[in-house]
């Protein structure tokens, strides 16, 4: 059987930024420093974008942040090679039996709360020429996603454009925290949402559980007064909440907001928050719904039939009660990801999972193909 793989990860050479970004943004594009503390800093323009007790390094290495030594004090340039090194990658997805992967930007995870629009889309277009080449050293087995400056929309709708149509990027990732305060149901967005529409591919809603955006429980993920030494209980905190409360609240502005309505054709896929959330969220939304139809006028159908009928959710295979969310959204709504390299991955052991589970192979074949299939368009 042919394996599919979601969702996973590129790390971007620091040196390509000097490659690839237009000239007059080269000083203010992503690099390296080192804090008073001995911790390497990514720094874009004059703001530090990853503050806590933590280097880069640790964070692209599957199981790195387990090991304290590893967590601090690995340097960027010593994270996993396969995040980066194409003939690498490709031998730990042979010997994965993984033949497909889509690739998600990591530094770009950091783009969303920058409030220079101009200097995000000179990143943004640096990165997409990039893993457009990237792809092109195993054009059968490695695709990618675009990332665009959603905070200004004209510059995202041209790139994306760019992007599908003369780079062969397979969509739109977007991180579902607001850009520049804007809901995703604002109707400032109806032109891009229109435009991916019309180019029929997805927009992949990815969390990053980055500091330099506004996300659902940060007020709680603080460190405590009088912690003199590093918190890493704040890190875990909002590493926890993050991805699936902001996806919940994506999954509600695109849908109750009216959004998917509005787009009939629009494919939208939520990815690395687990899927166990989705049947109680989808339930609470149709509840909403069914008592309070008039405060959402738009909605033609019950909430998670707009689910069933433009969305797809991604799991990591070992979640409890995973064959009762195959129910609930449909055993054709779920994808298999693996977020290599980064350090939630298992490797090796990516799909050990499958030795425990009953799933049928007609249901295995959905999972871990033809789905991730429909939704890239692939």
């Amino acid at each position: 059987m042919k394996v599919f793989d979601a969702d996973t990860h590129v790390l971007e050479p620091m040196g390509m930024w000097q490659e690839y970004v237009e000239p007059k943004f080269r000083d203010a594009a992503p690099r390296l420093v080192y804090d008073e503390k001995n911790i390497e800093r990514m720094v874009i323009g004059d703001k530090v974008m990853n503050p806590g007790p933590f280097s880069l390094g640790g964070i692209g290495i599957p199981g790195g942040m387990a090991d304290p030594v590893i967590s601090t004090s690995t340097p960027y340039e010593k994270a996993y090679p396969g995040g980066w090194d194409v003939t690498r990658r490709l031998q730990d997805m042979d010997a994965e039996g993984v033949y497909r992967q889509v690739m998600y930007t990591s530094v770009g995870l950091f783009f969303g709360g920058n409030e220079e629009p101009k200097l995000m889309g000179a990143l943004c277009r640096a990165y997409n020429t990039w893993v457009a080449d990237f792809c092109k050293q195993a054009p059968d087995r490695l695709f990618a996603l675009a990332i665009v400056p959603l905070m200004d929309i004209e510059a995202s709708l041209v790139e994306v454009r760019r992007a599908v149509e003369k780079l062969g990027l397979k969509g739109v990732m977007l991180r579902p925290n607001p850009y520049n305060g804007r809901m995703l149901h604002d109707p400032a967005y109806n032109p891009f949402w229109r435009e991916l529409e019309g180019l029929g591919v997805p927009v992949a809603f990815h969390e990053g559980a980055t500091g330099n955006v506004p996300f659902a429980g940060a007020d709680r993920c603080k460190t405590n007064p009088g912690v003199e030494k590093p918190d890493h209980l704040a890190y875990v905190f909002s590493h926890i909440i993050c991805h699936p409360h902001e996806q919940e609240i994506a999954a509600m502005q695109m849908i109750c907001g009216g959004v998917l309505d509005r787009f009939p054709k629009l494919k939208v896929g939520f990815m690395e928050s687990g899927s166990g959330w989705i049947q109680y969220w989808l339930h609470r939304l149709d509840e909403h719904h069914e008592m309070l139809p008039h405060f959402m006028p738009e909605l033609k159908m019950a909430p998670s039939d707009y689910f069933k009928r433009q969305c797809w959710i991604a799991t990591e295979g070992e979640e409890a009660d995973f064959d009762s969310v195959l129910r609930y959204v449909g055993d054709d709504r779920v994808v298999w990801t693996s977020d290599y390299p980064h350090f939630d991955c298992k490797l090796p052991g990516m799909l050990e999972w499958r030795k425990k589970t009953d799933l049928s192979e007609a249901v295995l074949e959905k999972l871990l193909w033809k789905n991730a299939s429909a939704l890239y368009g692939i």
